[in-house]
């Protein structure tokens, strides 16, 4: 399966509190092309330091557990970092997509039962 990268998707992905994520979400789309482009530079920026930080992290986890069984550590330990990390990242992208597409439903339905209760106080559809 292919996950479509946009900015929302990238939302889900970066540890923002969810608070803030469901903000930008809500708010994104009705923002103007240059407000929505500076929030686009700003999210990948962020991703670009949430990746580095994960590949950094990887790489010790690597050379710790090569220290621990006597192995040499070599120059493929980056590439393997990375390895790892792109990994990871496919799989946090391919759940935050299900979470953003769940919380899109749930926008969809609370605006149909919304309008439901309008209708209703209207009297122009029956309880």
């Amino acid at each position: 399966m292919t996950t479509k990268i946009n900015t929302k998707t990238m939302i889900n992905y970066l540890p923002f509190p969810n608070e803030v994520k469901l903000e930008l979400l809500g708010k994104f789309d009705n923002l103007s092309n240059d407000d929505q482009t500076k929030i686009t530079d700003l999210v990948w920026d962020a991703f670009e330091i949430v990746y580095n930080n994960k590949v950094q992290e990887n790489l010790d986890k690597l050379i710790a557990e090569a220290d621990e069984n006597g192995q040499k550590t070599d120059d493929t330990f980056y590439g393997k970092a990375v390895d790892m990390t792109d990994q990871e990242v496919r799989e946090g992208l391919t759940s935050t997509t299900d979470v953003a597409d769940l919380t899109n439903v749930r926008k969809s339905m609370e605006l149909i039962v919304n309008e439901i209760k309008a209708a209703q106080n209207e009297g122009t559809l029956k309880k």
